[in-house]
């Protein structure tokens, strides 16, 4: 490193403590979250500090997270595996007809569990078999002043969210691979790193990391990605084009005097994913695709090319229940069309479903 480099990393450095603050006051912070978490702990729960607050950043728009494990139950993915205990309920997860990252929690079979109190309070009883409710549980213990927001309960301005959990002490079927993962098979972190610096909106970075994997045939790790990414595509979000409403503008100006510029455009905007020529990312079955376009350039609805992606992964893992449900994600993406602004990314979503279906 030169000595000009040297000398401006540095700088850059000291413009950092000045904003978040030194090494050892971002450690502070993250102690006085652990000795909260340890002096909160209950009988019937435990708390543990999350979110940008608890790991030390106290900045515009931080928010400070806490779970509360509930200590009385105890998940597991097969009822082989309970342990009895008289002190907790076990649950059992069901991951046979649900969508990736998403389980149905049923109570155990056995009668003495059907009487607790607490079971009228989370669970609905479907054909004899007592599943848990997500909306009853996010509804249990709302205190005035609070909101719901996705799985917690939110202030209003959003700055703390809570939310209550289960604990599963295993690691379940679908992260087994992640135990052994091999890292050294992976594309080189600069190459990674790289290809998810592209754009500033989080959605497209993230669809574009997405692809590497696949080019890659990590087809479990893109899914993950993929996951997580459609996680972000909701319809709270605002598709970012040229002609934006007034109040979807008035909204924009609002965030960005709140959270600032950077973190409006990575989080609260959805972008189309963009490829470019010699488009070394587009996965092969796409290629017709460019037909559609006499451009060095094209762009996919998000959420369709998210949807894509995570077809074709399930394709070559083989993996017909998954593909089948993945395929009417697509459809309703399509049906409903779902951030599809125009007619020319109407066009490519139909080519995409006709695509997966020709693969059925």
């Amino acid at each position: 490193m030169s000595r000009t480099d040297k000398d401006l990393s540095l700088h850059f450095y000291q413009h950092l403590c000045n904003i978040i603050g030194s090494e050892d006051v971002v450690k502070t912070r993250r102690k006085i979250f652990c000795a909260i978490d340890c002096v909160a702990q209950h009988p019937g729960f435990a708390g543990i500090s999350s979110g940008s607050k608890a790991e030390g950043l106290d900045l515009t728009g931080s928010d400070y997270d806490q779970m509360f494990i509930l200590a009385f139950f105890r998940v597991y993915e097969n009822m082989h595996n309970v342990s009895i205990s008289r002190n907790k309920i076990p649950i059992l997860m069901d991951i046979s007809d649900t969508k990736p990252g998403f389980a149905k929690l049923q109570l155990s079979k056995s009668k003495i569990y059907k009487h607790f109190p607490i079971i009228n309070q989370y669970c609905d009883i479907e054909e004899g078999i007592v599943n848990f409710s997500s909306k009853l549980f996010r509804e249990v213990n709302l205190q005035d002043g609070m909101i719901i927001h996705g799985p917690c309960h939110s202030t209003k301005d959003q700055t703390y969210d809570s939310v209550q959990c289960f604990r599963c002490n295993e690691w379940i079927t679908p992260a087994h691979n992640w135990i052994c993962r091999s890292r050294s098979s992976w594309p080189d972190n600069k190459l990674v790193m790289s290809v998810a610096g592209l754009f500033c909106n989080i959605i497209s970075a993230w669809s574009l990391l997405a692809s590497l994997f696949y080019k890659h045939k990590r087809f479990h790790e893109c899914i993950d990605v993929l996951n997580y990414g459609l996680s972000k595509c909701t319809p709270d979000k605002i598709m970012l084009h040229s002609d934006n409403s007034l109040s979807e503008q008035t909204i924009f100006q609002k965030m960005k005097d709140a959270v600032g510029l950077l973190l409006t455009c990575k989080h609260f905007f959805i972008e189309s994913v963009q490829l470019h020529a010699p488009f070394c990312l587009l996965p092969v079955e796409l290629t017709p695709v460019l037909k559609l376009f006499d451009e060095d350039f094209i762009m996919f609805p998000p959420v369709v090319y998210l949807n894509m992606l995570s077809f074709l992964c399930l394709h070559h893992l083989g993996d017909s229940r998954r593909k089948q449900n993945s395929l009417r994600e697509l459809e309703l993406t399509v049906r409903e069309l779902y951030f599809i602004e125009n007619e020319s990314y109407f066009k490519i979503a139909k080519t995409c479903l006709h695509i997966a279906k020709c693969m059925m």
